[in-house]
């Protein structure tokens, strides 16, 4: 009977559980590679918006859309994107910052860009000039330098982890 009741408070204890999907997409390097376009953008809003009918509303999902400023291109023509579009749930998600400064690379066209789950596409370069820098030389060699990876940009991309499971 006691083991029961300790079973039983354990899975309450526990509480829901829900699985990430994985989303594969290539590397920065890749993705500058097979981009159209590459570009520096600054977020200038970006408020929750209102999901699609073919999302489930879950705390693993939160739609997002902010106004962009186009700031510099590095490869391409010159995007018309307005606005970005993105996932900040703890599933897949992307953490982008009001303010902050992106280099995306993309072959999106219009209006939106659309960032999708665990994109490897987009990286924040606010902090670093010489990220910014690497890009630019990008198009003169043709390599970008090993420190922009996903690894070292997983820090500044994700969305916050989730709470550490209980002690037991």
């Amino acid at each position: 009977m006691r083991g029961m009741c300790i079973g039983i408070c354990a899975v309450l204890w526990v509480g829901p559980v829900s699985a990430c999907s994985n989303y594969p997409h290539p590397s920065f390097h890749e993705a500058v590679d097979q981009a159209a376009t590459v570009f520096i953008f600054r977020l200038e809003n970006a408020h929750a918006a209102a999901p699609g009918p073919d999302v489930l509303m879950e705390s693993s999902y939160i739609p997002i859309l902010g106004r962009i400023r186009l700031i510099e291109v590095i490869k391409g023509a010159a995007p018309r994107f307005e606005s970005v579009s993105f996932n900040a749930g703890l599933c897949a998600g992307v953490r982008l910052d009001v303010g902050h400064l992106y280099a995306v690379a993309t072959s999106q066209s219009g209006n939106e860009l659309r960032i999708e789950p665990d994109s490897r596409s987009i990286i924040d370069v606010t902090a670093g000039f010489s990220a910014i820098k690497a890009l630019r030389d990008y198009e003169a060699d043709g390599k970008l330098p090993a420190y922009i990876d996903d690894d070292a940009m997983d820090a500044y991309m994700s969305p916050l982890p989730p709470p550490p499971p209980p002690p037991r």
